[in-house]
């Protein structure tokens, strides 16, 4: 059975406070930025630290992150009956691993600080967090988990990859612990799931769904898509197909390229069916310059026509067309006029598509999206959708996505974690770290709401989900999570929202039951 502390309304408020809501959702009215306070933790914590050790041992503590002893009250020392253990992978063998496993680190203590802060004497006294260090691997990962079960784990937060958790799968489906993976990888929930684990992290699947609604709300219901080859593609185009369908739209070609940019060009050449629509091109071309030739003669319009000696074929050919419509401007201002419109493409015929989606980020995008208008597929006219890979600054300076869309978390909230987590450690931190920050939030939080077993599947997977940094979320009884997102459009400045997050799963709920009427509709 489940105990609330305190009334649900006043709850609510102090949980916003810690950036994290459990159980809040449903109320459409807590749409704040969570109020941060700064905590008087400076150090940043070393690059190789100590693992399988209770956060709760004042040395260790002290070994961890410097000063941390300071900035701790003596209660969080305490042997607390709520045991949370934090798998990171802190002595990974790459170094870029290593230091966001402790950046991760050192967003977990911050949460720590900030609920102890918001409530000291309730939920300091609620959990008691412990690191183990999986060194990356399989084997450490296997006893990194036996080591939080011989510490009588409640739960488990991490691992951080796939493999990793899939390594603890066995572990987690013997002893039944809860575990909320940091993976986003839909494969560990999908063949024997442990009943106990869960994904928390950020599911194509779900930007997909967004961007799908959104976009077919608009009226966009014609769709191409250009995904990687291999099984991210496969898996990517299936799902994104499936969002299509179910929300009344279609996709009538899809192609996927290889990684290397050089052989981008034949896949993007097919999907805009550059050879008919040049082949059309080429043919009213050829009219138009007959019926310009035939007015030529019929008026005795004299034609001439001096190509530099050292152009290519091309531009000759070229220069005498202009010469040609140049000459009869005139007399037939209405055929120069089309001329002048046809110079200014290489393709004849609308492109079927009301948007194009290319689930792709970094520099493989960079490189795909000029190849699109290259190809006569224009974005002014052409949607580009995309997933969460296109929340990235560097893509203002591509002209082709300007006017994309793509879902993400609402930005405000991930700017006031990033701007108190800079206060405390004097550096920002990586996208993954507000995950980090989010689980142990809500791990605190869920200690000091419910008891005495607070981590069970019931409460878990409350379908009024919980609030953080990253928006609302839910974990789902298939193992897998939800988030409300908002919609953005790139800009050449900044990103620019152009549909909100919803404010709690009841909105997000409603949104979805009437795209689905929608969709009745327009497949009736």
């Amino acid at each position: 059975m489940r105990h609330h502390i305190r009334p649900l309304k006043n709850l609510c408020s102090l949980l916003l406070l810690a950036g994290i809501v459990a159980g809040c959702a449903a109320d459409p009215s807590y749409r704040e930025v969570p109020s941060y306070r700064e905590t008087t933790l400076r150090d940043r914590a070393p690059q190789n630290n100590p693992a399988n050790n209770p956060i709760n041992n004042k040395s260790t503590v002290s070994n961890l992150s410097g000063n941390l002893e300071k900035a701790l009250s003596a209660s969080l020392y305490e042997e607390n009956k709520n045991h949370v253990a934090l798998l990171l992978p802190l002595t990974h063998e790459n170094a870029r691993v290593r230091t966001l496993a402790r950046d991760m680190f050192n967003a977990a203590l911050l949460a720590l600080f900030d609920t102890q802060k918001i409530e000291p004497h309730n939920i300091a006294h609620q959990i008691t967090l412990s690191l183990h260090d999986t060194h990356g691997t399989t084997d450490g990962a296997k006893a990194a988990m036996q080591a939080a079960i011989d510490g009588n784990a409640q739960l488990v937060i991490g691992p951080l990859f796939a493999y990793t958790a899939q390594a603890i799968s066995p572990l987690v489906r013997t002893h039944k612990i809860p575990t909320l993976t940091f993976s986003n990888d839909r494969r560990l929930i999908e063949q024997q799931r442990p009943a106990h684990l869960w994904l928390l992290g950020f599911l194509p699947d779900q930007n997909m769904e967004r961007v799908s609604r959104a976009a077919i709300a608009q009226g966009l219901t014609r769709f191409g898509a250009l995904v990687p080859d291999g099984d991210y593609g496969t898996r990517t185009l299936e799902r994104f197909q499936a969002h299509i369908e179910r929300y009344g739209g279609e996709v009538l070609q899809a192609e996927t390229y290889p990684i290397k940019a050089e052989s981008m060009f034949a896949p993007v050449r097919s999907l805009a069916r550059f050879e008919s629509r040049r082949a059309a091109y080429e043919t009213r071309l050829a009219l138009l310059v007959q019926e310009a030739r035939t007015h030529a003669r019929t008026h005795n319009i004299t034609l001439t026509s001096n190509p530099d000696k050292k152009a290519s074929a091309e531009r000759k050919a070229k220069a005498k067309l202009d010469s040609l419509f140049a000459a009869i401007t005139a007399t037939a201002p209405h055929l120069a006029a089309r001329y002048t419109a046809l110079a200014k493409r290489e393709t004849e015929g609308e492109i079927v598509y009301d948007a194009i989606f290319i689930p792709e980020g970094g520099l493989a995008l960079r490189s795909l999206a000029p190849l699109l208008p290259y190809y006569d597929i224009d974005p002014r006219f052409v949607k580009f959708i995309g997933t969460s890979l296109w929340d990235d600054a560097a893509l203002a300076r591509e002209p082709a996505l300007h006017g994309g869309w793509y879902a993400a978390p609402e930005t405000h909230l991930k700017e006031a974690f990033v701007r108190h987590f800079n206060k405390t450690y004097q550096y920002n931190p990586p996208r993954l770290a507000a995950l980090a920050y989010d689980s142990v939030a809500l791990a605190a939080r869920l200690a000091s709401l419910y008891t005495p077993d607070p981590f069970t599947s019931d409460i878990l997977t409350d379908p009024n989900g919980f609030r953080g940094i990253e928006g609302i979320m839910r974990l789902t009884r298939d193992g897998a999570n939800e988030r409300g997102l908002a919609i953005y459009e790139i800009t050449a400045k900044k990103p620019r929202r152009i549909a909100p997050a919803p404010a709690n799963f009841v909105e997000h709920d409603r949104d979805i039951r009437a795209a689905l009427s929608a969709a009745q509709s327009l497949n009736q």
